[in-house]
Formats: structure tokens, C-alpha cells, sequence
């Protein structure tokens, strides 16, 4: 396999704040909960600073998540295909010429493109939150032909 045409990394900005949002509804929900097994814990800690210490502790998992995620999800663009995970996280190789349908999906605000190729391949999950989003698509949409199905879905996403 030849050097990689360009490498595309997670957005750090996109994930920490998806993480952040998470992880704060998370830590709220779980107030309560611990209020149910001690309900002198309002007593001690004033409900405010739970609320603030959610938030904090929803700042670091959230950090500490998007600095993974950026270290941890690329996508490399070749000549003649490329190179990214599956959804369990393993590299996947995917040709142009061996793609047979793009699949849009989204988990919970985490936009995925699933790439398919031929039977029996593995499913290439292109992820929608690359940092220089539109500079990866210029470049696919200019290695691809023109009646290719990935063209179509990243010119249904503009």
C-alpha cells in the first residue's frame, strides 16, 4: 500500500462537547440515585454543588474521551480507497471500485457514513465529525467517478 493520499482525525471540538453533554445528563441522572441510598446527602452537600460537580467531572470524561477519539479514529484517504474502522474499531480497507452502497447513520448525534463493499467484506464506518470535514470530501469527491455511491452521499450532505 502506497503513502496515504491525506489523513483525517476526529474533531476534538465536536466530541468534547457530545461527550460533555453526555456525561453531564449522565451525572444528573445519577444524583438522585445517590440521594434514594442516603437522603442525608442533601443535608451535607448542597444541591447546587452536586449540579457543579457533575459538570466538572462531565469536563474531565469528556476531555479525556475526545483526546482518545482524536488519537484513536482516522480516516486515510488513498489513491484507490480507504483505510478507517469498522464499528468495532478494527482498520478496514475498502477499494473505490468495491464499494456497493453508503449507508447514513447516526447514534445518538454521532453521524457515521457505512461504507459497504463486497460480500463478505468488512462495513467501513466513515465518521461524519472529521476536524477539516469538507477538505476530506474534496478529496474523495475527487478520486471517486462520478456515479460513485459515496459521491452521491457526501454531495447529499452539503
Amino acid at each position: 500500500m502506497q503513502e496515504p493520499h491525506r489523513v483525517f482525525r476526529c474533531s476534538f471540538l465536536y466530541f468534547f462537547c457530545w461527550t460533555a453533554v453526555i456525561g453531564f445528563v449522565a451525572y444528573v441522572c445519577l444524583i438522585p440515585v445517590a440521594v434514594l441510598c442516603d437522603d442525608r446527602l442533601l443535608h451535607v452537600i448542597p444541591f447546587p454543588f452536586l449540579l457543579l460537580s457533575a459538570a466538572v467531572m462531565a469536563m474531565i470524561a469528556a476531555a479525556m474521551a475526545a483526546l482518545v477519539a482524536v488519537v484513536v479514529v482516522s480516516l486515510h484517504v488513498y489513491q484507490d480507497g480507504l483505510l478507517g474502522q469498522d464499528c468495532w474499531g478494527r482498520r478496514c480497507w475498502i477499494t473505490w471500485t468495491s464499494v456497493s452502497r453508503v449507508a447514513r447513520i447516526n447514534i445518538v448525534g454521532l453521524r457515521y457514513l457505512k461504507i459497504y463493499g463486497d460480500a463478505g467484506s468488512r462495513v467501513l464506518w466513515m465518521p461524519e465529525f472529521l476536524a477539516r470535514r469538507l477538505e476530506c470530501d474534496n478529496v474523495i469527491l475527487a478520486l471517486v467517478p462520478q456515479d460513485h455511491p459515496l459521491r452521491e452521499q457526501l454531495l447529499l450532505s452539503r
